[in-house]
């Protein structure tokens, strides 16, 4: 039946397709796959297979009630895992962390913490002290 209704379209003719009716175990849903190499030319499948079935259900299955829950589409990608995001949202936090330990070392490192200072962390021989007084 589907072969005939693809004849029928003068711009679908000659091309190769495979359909596949799905359903889970114990399952009520099917879902039908057409694929082809034209997205456009797969949901035309899958749209006539869902009409044939619906159609031809009750002449294999007593009492079938048969319930459409979406029309054929063109597939699309699946999420991918944007990586530049996932870098940004790890390297903020990261830089922001970094940049305040960096300045409150920074504003720590100007105080000198004795007299010995400056000959422990720049060798340069301690001269002495001066003292200013006040006026």
């Amino acid at each position: 039946m589907l072969d005939q209704k693809v004849s029928a379209q003068k711009k679908w003719k000659n091309k190769d397709y495979s359909i596949q009716v799905e359903s889970g175990d114990n399952s009520v849903f099917f879902t039908i796959v057409a694929t082809s190499s034209n997205a456009e030319f797969s949901q035309f499948l899958a749209n006539e297979t869902l009409e044939i079935f619906i159609k031809n259900a009750g002449k294999y299955i007593s009492g079938v009630n048969v319930s459409v829950l979406s029309k054929a589409s063109n597939a699309s990608q699946p999420n991918r895992v944007n990586y530049v995001k996932i870098a940004g949202l790890i390297f903020i936090p990261a830089f922001l962390l970094f940049g305040l330990i960096s300045v409150w070392r920074f504003i720590r490192s100007g105080r000198v913490e004795d007299a010995k200072f400056p000959e422990k962390v720049y060798q340069v021989p301690y001269l002495g002290e001066l003292e200013i007084k006040g006026k």
